[in-house]
């Protein structure tokens, strides 16, 4: 006999795809944080030479048989999630950038024009 003889609902289902969510949104940011934190460490701890000042191994301190997941994979997860903040960095500026913008324009405009634009 099954551990549960009914279908989830809808609700139920949803409630619970929301909670992976949270959690897979709160545990790439820890992850995030834990390994940029343990990048200035090993930055501070070691001492690059010429040859290799942008490659301090990080993940020689990570026990990757304890954790369950290869170096490969931690590192291609690295990889992508670097790229995805270097990316939202770069939208986030644009947006700051058009509404200083913004701002700048509106502020030239007299209480008149704003009303006959429709802008508050």
């Amino acid at each position: 006999m099954p551990c549960r003889d009914y279908e989830p609902t809808t609700t139920e289902y949803e409630r619970a795809v929301s909670d992976l969510r949270k959690n897979k949104t709160f545990l790439s940011a820890a992850l995030c944080a834990s390994l940029r934190a343990l990048e200035d460490v090993v930055s501070k701890l070691e001492s690059p030479t010429e040859n290799n000042a942008s490659s301090l191994d990080i993940y020689k301190y990570i026990d990757f048989e304890e954790a369950g997941i290869t170096r490969l994979e931690l590192m291609t997860w690295h990889v992508q999630h670097k790229e995805q903040d270097r990316l939202r960095r770069i939208q986030e500026e644009k947006k700051r950038e058009a509404d200083a913008l913004r701002k700048s324009a509106l502020s030239k405009l007299t209480e008149e024009e704003r009303a006959i634009l429709g802008i508050r």
